[in-house]
């Protein structure tokens, strides 16, 4: 990994463990640096602001799970890509936790947009991908702001069946 890798993971982790304990507008940039034990240098090399370490953060997660797991929702079946899609939701539930508590979900609902929308290849398909991407979203939230009590199997289920439904 190379010294400027180092430095983003480095203040991402910081970042996130601040998030646990303060509120977003009471992290300084100083705070971050400090507990990520790199300089202010550092940070402004890497991000303009902290939203960007978010940001960085979310991208690097998604797109890592994206390549290791080949997912595709027009090649995967609906409950293959649900299945695929829901763990790794519950596998990353402490980022959803943070960004909830912190009210910076958006943040999220801006990753699964990203994430969804990429392999649109026209309008239609922009249109139906956002469509989704909300929905799975919303859906998504409401697990983390009720307690997280569905499991995995449960979920993938909620998802599936509501997709085959007609609205």
């Amino acid at each position: 990994m190379d010294k400027a890798t180092q430095s983003k993971e480095a203040l991402s982790k910081s970042f996130l463990q601040l998030l646990k304990k303060k509120e977003y507008s009471k992290i300084t940039i100083q705070d971050i640096v400090d507990n990520a034990n790199v300089s202010r240098m550092a940070f402004y090399r890497n991000f303009n602001d902290k939203s960007e370490i978010i940001e960085y953060y979310l991208d690097k997660i998604n797109d890592d799970f994206i390549a290791n797991t080949k997912i595709d929702y027009n090649k995967n079946t609906l409950s293959e890509y649900f299945s695929i899609l829901i763990k790794h939701l519950v596998n990353h539930k402490e980022i959803g936790l943070i960004l909830v508590q912190a009210n910076l979900f958006d943040y999220k609902r801006a990753e699964f947009d990203r994430v969804l929308s990429i392999k649109a290849k026209n309008k239609q398909e922009i249109f139906n991908y956002y469509f989704l991407s909300g929905g799975m979203c919303n859906i998504y939230y409401y697990w983390l702001t009720n307690g997280c009590k569905e499991n995995t199997e449960e979920l993938i289920s909620i998802f599936t069946n509501i997709l085959k439904q007609k609205i």
